[in-house]
């Protein structure tokens, strides 16, 4: 019998690698793939038949919702499960009417996303496999996992809502809730904005990963925010009118900044942006050790790194800088003038071209 088939669209990865890892403890025998747009989810269906498709609402291009549409009017077979973290009361009947069988919200829950989609795929779910209602965990329970280490800061802070979000403002994970609060519509862009300026001032202070908490005060909450490389980690919590927590609060979250770095290298997610040039001795590092940019490096793709980074220095080294810009003003200088207009010759251009009367 041949191994069903599944099709997860998510442009965020991360959380794509998160939904076939709880996928693949129903039956270990499915054919996962995860796709970051509909285009190319698509392509997927045109070659071979699909058990399951789940697509997020938004999406690169064509949205989820007109995918869903397309592959319900191709086969009545495949089942599908629409995801979003958009907060519009109208999107379950209208993925209801393009085909869906079953609408979820984000941030989703491992017993009610693994109870569905093993009801859609006509599989059982393991007794053992099922965990405690929470959101979606890739690690083993050995090993602290990001929903955990955010359920503990929540609980140490006593924080409103705690939330792990991408570099398109897109939630990942998220403990606790508030129903006024649409992050994704309303929250993520100035959050964004504000993590990337915070990340930029943060490394005239730190080359490496920026260490810090950024914390906004209101009336009545208080927000933290802070950078994960291309994350966020955003904390609301009640405001500490007599400041005698505010020490106690900063240092908690820096741990859990240290804490989910760790995870998501684990977890192989490329949160690790470059946004200066390595120098020699990094980029030497670097390649010792392929692992820190989240994949292994090939030997001989090292050594082809290695010797371009040699010859670059060595021609850095040997060029002088007088002789460059002497080049460049000459070329300049000698170069002939443009003309003032695309439809006017110069005389010596006419003449170049047979335009002029000949001489007697």
């Amino acid at each position: 019998m041949a191994a069903k088939r599944v099709l997860i669209v998510d442009d965020a990865l991360e959380l794509g690698r998160m939904l076939k890892a709880a996928l693949l403890t129903l039956e270990k025998s499915l054919d996962i793939k995860v796709v970051p747009s509909a285009e190319e989810a698509l392509l997927e269906i045109t070659s071979l038949p699909l058990s399951l498709v789940i697509a997020d609402v938004r999406l690169p291009g064509m949205s989820g919702l007109d995918l869903v549409s397309r592959i319900h009017s191709r086969s009545n077979q495949t089942k599908i499960m629409v995801i979003t973290g958009l907060a519009g009361e109208n999107l379950p009947a209208q993925a209801e009417a393009a085909g869906a069988h079953r609408f979820m919200r984000k941030p989703l829950h491992m017993a009610d996303f693994l109870s569905a989609s093993a009801e859609l795929l006509g599989l059982a779910p393991a007794v053992e496999s099922k965990p405690a209602p929470g959101p979606i965990l890739t690690e083993t329970p050995s090993q602290p996992d990001l929903a955990g280490a955010l359920l503990h800061l929540r609980n140490s802070l006593g924080a409103t809502l705690v939330l792990l979000a991408d570099d398109t403002g897109k939630v990942l994970v998220q403990v606790g809730e508030r129903a006024d609060l649409d992050f994704e519509m309303q929250w993520a862009p100035p959050v964004m904005a504000a993590l990337s300026a915070a990340q930029k001032a943060g490394r005239l202070v730190n080359p490496g990963m920026p260490r810090g908490v950024l914390v906004l005060r209101g009336p009545e909450h208080q927000l933290l925010l802070t950078p994960l490389g291309n994350y966020a980690l955003v904390v609301l919590l009640g405001v500490d009118t007599s400041g005698l927590r505010t020490a106690l609060v900063l240092e908690e979250t820096l741990a859990a900044q240290s804490q989910l770095e760790t995870i998501l290298d684990r977890i192989g997610a490329p949160f690790r942006p470059i946004t200066v040039a390595p120098t020699p001795e990094q980029l030497e590092k670097m390649m010792e050790s392929p692992s820190a940019a989240g994949e292994k490096t090939a030997g001989s793709g090292t050594d082809e790194l290695k010797v371009l980074n040699s010859r670059l220095q060595e021609t850095a080294r040997g060029v002088d800088q007088q002789k460059a810009d002497d080049f460049w003003e000459n070329g300049l200088a000698e170069a002939p003038p443009a003309p003032e207009s695309a439809d006017v010759l110069s005389y010596d251009e006419a003449r170049r071209l047979g335009l002029t009367p000949e001489n007697d």
